[in-house]
């Protein structure tokens, strides 16, 4: 249930409905996957912050429960960390993905965005997530982590069968490949260190020792499976609103300076994720009593459209102000790379617009929305004069 998957008067019955009933549902009730079934959904904004907010009743451990596809049980560093070890291994990732640090790479993500378009321009047509919406920060983020360029498509196979996959054993599969990748990647490192953030994960220490194997693998599996999906997925959205809505286009590329307000806003719009906490102390939220062990799911989207945090929620509003949404969620696991998926994001929009005349979705074609997982538009057929 989602802006994303119907039309606009479809979705604000069936959110209407959601909002205005319990505050607190099962799952199964709505359909969600990943076998959260059986778990309670938080319906309003508010009590999706107090879930993401409160690490000490709401604990993170296997909210994403990738190394337990694997019949294993280590943590995605720090998504899946409580405090106080949360907090120690994000200080690590905060200097890393830094504003000044994400400063200094502006020019050469830009200029990889620009190569990528110069390559479709001239042509008047593109199937854009193929052209760039993955390719453009999957090749930022595999040089970051000194991963080589020639398995980019091998790991968005990998990364689709993850995040995207409803059959089960494409899941599994797809999480042992990932792990047997970054084992032998890692293993490199050790053997050979280089300036990236794999051999930084290696190198760092935590309470003056050095990471563990697992805690290794842990930031990396994390930092490759966030890095490769969630800008591709949401470039995919955000290109095809500018693709059906030809008038909000034509207003960011009549003033650019409102492309980074109109980023949030699609952000806002566009939510693409669902995470869950577990329950580990006896708690009442909206009235409804939850047990010590129970599983909390929060969308995202949910908290991104409640009409009582944002007046017409179902309305993209570029100069909404304020926009405090939590697509990149909230508390002290906020996303640490969001300040590098934002400089993508605002990137993207300014070299596509400089260089490429009003696009729209190709005649005959949808772009459905591919709503298990991730949100995310699998195939985007773009024209343009």
């Amino acid at each position: 249930m989602t802006a994303l998957a119907m039309d606009k008067e479809t979705i604000y019955q069936q959110l209407s409905k959601l909002y205005s009933g319990p505050r607190v549902i099962k799952t199964d009730a709505i359909g969600l996957p990943l076998g959260w079934a059986g778990s309670w959904q938080v319906t309003r904004a508010e009590d999706i912050r107090f879930v993401l907010q409160n690490p000490e009743i709401f604990s993170s451990r296997s909210s994403a429960g990738f190394s337990r596809l694997l019949g294993e049980d280590w943590d995605l560093i720090p998504l899946e960390k409580d405090p106080p070890d949360h907090g120690k291994f994000r200080a690590i990732m905060n200097g890393v993905f830094s504003p000044t640090k994400i400063n200094a790479m502006e020019h050469g993500v830009r200029q990889r965005a620009a190569e990528l378009i110069e390559a479709f321009a001239p042509t008047g047509a593109c199937e854009f997530v193929e052209a760039f919406a993955r390719p453009f920060p999957v090749s930022v983020f595999m040089q970051l982590m000194g991963l080589p360029a020639s398995d980019a498509s091998k790991l968005n196979d990998l990364e689709y069968g993850l995040l995207h996959s409803a059959d089960m054993q494409e899941r599994v599969a797809a999480a042992k490949g990932f792990y047997t990748y970054l084992s032998d990647f890692i293993a490199l490192r050790r053997r050979v260190p280089a300036d990236d953030l794999t051999s930084f994960c290696i190198q760092a220490q935590i309470d003056g020792r050095p990471t563990t194997d697992e805690e290794v693998m842990g930031m990396c599996y994390l930092l490759v499976v966030a890095g490769l999906d969630t800008v591709a997925a949401t470039l995919s959205l955000h290109f095809r609103h500018l693709a059906l809505f030809p008038e909000d286009q034509r207003r960011l590329r009549d003033d650019p300076s409102l492309i980074p307000s109109a980023v949030e806003e699609l952000l806002r719009a566009y939510s693409i994720l669902t995470t869950s906490r577990l329950v580990t102390k006896d708690v009442e939220i909206g009235g409804q009593a939850l047990k010590a062990g129970d599983r909390v799911v929060c969308s995202l989207p949910l908290a991104c459209l409640d009409p009582d945090e944002f007046a017409d929620p179902m309305t993209v509003d570029f100069q909404r102000s304020p926009n405090r949404h939590v697509a990149f969620s909230y508390g002290p696991h906020r996303c640490v790379g969001s300040h590098l998926a934002r400089r993508e994001l605002i990137i993207a929009i300014e070299e596509v617009l400089r260089r490429v005349p009003p696009f729209r979705v190709a005649p005959g074609s949808d772009a459905p929305i591919h709503s298990f997982g991730i949100y995310c538009v699998p195939r985007l057929p773009l024209v343009w004069a």
